[in-house]
């Protein structure tokens, strides 16, 4: 036991701790400055088609709200299908239809995009999940809602992009419906 106090006393007097104690943290700022460059650096290319995927989802929103057809039309991909349910609308003028078949001027809703998570998985192709909240209202369209008419719809979107030349497109969207309310009397 005397041994051993004798060679950490003299381990402390050489400056061992300090000397350990630099070489942890010299290797704890390798190690994370290591991690940093691995994760948080993307190509330019991916970055940008990752915002142009960002930016397409708020245009959704927009154009669904507006009930412009033909600007909601141009977000998906000629062959894409946009599943409600378990129901699949195949093709972009079968999309284009279900906006105006649930367009209803007793209605009204505003769809709101919240975080989304977009990752490129290929040279022309990315996926991603998108949160969202609907609110719709059967209150008079021509005045302030209030907020107790409000039913909240909150789910996820599932989604496949086509990625070229001209920007983002939806390949493939899959509603998924995480919280309903209910259309307070």
């Amino acid at each position: 036991m005397r041994e051993q106090a004798r060679l950490l006393f003299a381990f402390k007097a050489r400056g061992g701790l300090s000397m350990v104690y630099r070489i942890l943290s010299s290797a704890a700022a390798v190690v994370l400055l290591a991690g940093c460059s691995l994760t948080a650096t993307r190509p330019a290319a991916d970055s940008t088609a990752v915002e142009a995927c960002k930016t397409l989802n708020y245009r959704y929103a927009q154009a669904r709200d507006s009930g412009n057809a033909d600007a909601y039309g141009d977000l998906f991909a000629e062959n894409a299908v946009f599943y409600m349910g378990k129901k699949p609308y195949e093709g972009r003028d079968a999309i284009i239809t279900r906006l105006r078949e649930g367009q209803d001027s007793a209605n009204f809703a505003r769809l709101l995009i919240d975080n989304m998570y977009i990752e490129k998985d290929g040279d022309d192709s990315a996926t991603g999940v998108v949160y969202f909240s609907m609110y719709y209202s059967d209150a008079d369209p021509d005045a302030p809602r209030p907020i107790e008419t409000f039913r909240l719809f909150m789910g996820e979107y599932h989604d496949r992009y086509t990625l070229a030349e001209g920007g983002c497109k939806l390949a493939e969207r899959k509603t998924v419906p995480l919280f309903m309310g209910r259309f307070a009397k």
